[in-house]
């Protein structure tokens, strides 16, 4: 029997339902997704085994012109990894008409092949050089009615002529009721080179535990986030420690994490009056950790000020950006 394996990096501008479409594709919550916009910071890879293949899915920041250099940082990210995949599948909300930023996308990823150049401030310009092999993932399907989403598939059948070249296939979705994610799978993985799998079976993510640990918390932290906050958020996982003395059947990991924010005034924001923001927190993020670390969790979380995070290079660097 055959067997397929490869990687397929989902692009598209923030807040186009990538991560909830990476998790609705593995099974399980690989990736944090949230209402705010460039909630995704890193190429974060989910994995699906099959017996007749090995579907390895890259999640992308949201490709956007950046404003900081922690944007640029993160559209450096999608580029590298759109560019490093047997596939790319564009993701395009079908409740949204095509816009500026979908169109950027589509020319870079199916235009004609063009010059490599830098990131630069005013706007992303390579590596992605054109003439990606392409899919057009129609994505919150669920959002609109049927004429409505036949009139989108359309008009995104449409933007890929007008950039040189069609799409290999057009396909829509909704992850968050899993409407056309197994067509979508059987898709993808048609257009996959064939190989061995490359990740054992059980694996369904190749990040760091740290990181898994940290993003968890990052979206607890989101779910209460005021305006001025989501994109001054930032997690740092200072220690994951098992303890030595419990029973295997009652095993018990001690946590401890730091929220950074970029100003005094928004750490208290974040700790609330008399402790409740920081409570909520971890009383929301204490249970998908106790299922990713499959045992009890003592959680620990501080909050800190990191002035400006964001436009240090330094600092981004120290975070892993």
């Amino acid at each position: 029997m055959t067997h397929r394996c490869g990687f397929v990096a989902l692009a598209g501008r923030p807040n186009t339902g990538k991560s909830t479409l990476l998790n609705a594709i593995v099974g399980e919550q690989v990736a944090i997704a949230s209402r705010w916009p460039q909630t995704t910071r890193h190429a974060v890879r989910g994995i699906l085994t099959r017996t007749d293949a090995q579907l390895i899915v890259v999640d992308t920041p949201g490709f956007h012109r950046p404003r900081t250099p922690l944007g640029q940082r993160l559209t450096a990210a999608a580029l590298d990894a759109w560019a490093g995949v047997d596939l790319v599948a564009v993701c395009l909300p079908a409740d949204e008409a095509t816009g500026p930023g979908d169109r950027m996308i589509i020319e870079r990823i199916l235009g004609p092949v063009g010059p490599v150049g830098p990131v630069g401030p005013v706007g992303p310009v390579g590596p992605v050089s054109g003439g990606e092999p392409a899919v057009a993932v129609v994505t919150k399907a669920d959002r609109v009615d049927r004429a409505a989403l036949a009139a989108r598939l359309v008009a995104v059948a449409e933007c890929a002529d007008q950039a040189g070249r069609g799409w290999l296939d057009i396909v829509p979705v909704s992850g968050r009721t899993g409407m056309g994610v197994a067509r979508l799978v059987d898709v993808l993985i048609g257009h996959l080179p064939e190989g061995p799998a490359l990740y054992p079976a059980d694996t369904v993510s190749d990040d760091p535990l740290p990181v898994r640990v940290a993003e968890v918390i990052r979206q607890a932290a989101l779910r209460r986030a005021f305006d001025e906050l989501p994109h001054s958020l930032a997690v740092t996982v200072t220690d994951i420690a098992e303890r030595p003395d419990r029973p295997p059947q009652r095993r018990l990991v001690d946590v401890r994490a730091r929220i950074l924010v970029e100003r005094s005034s928004q750490e208290g924001l974040v700790i609330g009056r008399g402790g409740v923001g920081i409570r909520e927190i971890g009383t929301t993020a204490r249970p998908e950790l106790e299922r990713l670390l499959d045992a009890q969790v003592h959680l620990e979380l501080r909050v800190a000020v990191a002035a400006n995070w964001q436009r240090d290079p330094a600092a981004l660097t120290r975070l892993g950006f």
